[in-house]
């Protein structure tokens, strides 16, 4: 069964001109339209882009590691056991509830550019296929 909704796209003439701008994806502060991605603090033209992908960033579990080795430590002393206990369970803790970060990276005739980071998986890739979306819709 398939998950994903395909986005209602909509359409909306814009104040400068009488050109229809069509709108791929309209959540909270990310719009993704035929002309224009707009992300807080930046607003990207969509003829500039190029190409767009998503990238994955696995979160550093070296930390969460190093506090279980460490409290694996400190529990062969007797009057640290509490402690080893405690880096112990936050160690664990963080290694089960770490996220990656996920970003959106547009490819324009300047070079590559981060636009979005977040830590949606899910988000990221319908910002991502609106992006696509858009590219193809604008030829």
């Amino acid at each position: 069964m398939n998950t994903t909704r395909e986005p209602a796209w909509q359409e909306e003439t814009t104040a400068a001109s009488s050109r229809t701008e069509r709108v791929f994806m309209d959540e909270g502060p990310i719009r993704v339209t035929s002309a224009r991605f707009l992300v807080p603090g930046n607003t990207f033209a969509m003829s500039g882009v190029t190409s767009v992908r998503h990238i994955e960033k696995d979160p550093a579990l070296v930390f969460g590691y190093l506090l279980i080795i460490g409290g694996v430590f400190l529990c062969l002393s007797p009057s640290l056991i509490a402690m080893g206990v405690i880096f112990v369970l936050g160690g664990a803790i963080y290694l089960w509830k770490g996220k990656g970060r996920y970003n959106v990276r547009l490819q324009t005739a300047s070079g590559e550019i981060k636009a979005l980071t977040s830590r949606d998986k899910d988000f990221v890739r319908r910002v991502v296929y609106a992006l696509n979306e858009a590219i193809v819709y604008r030829g």
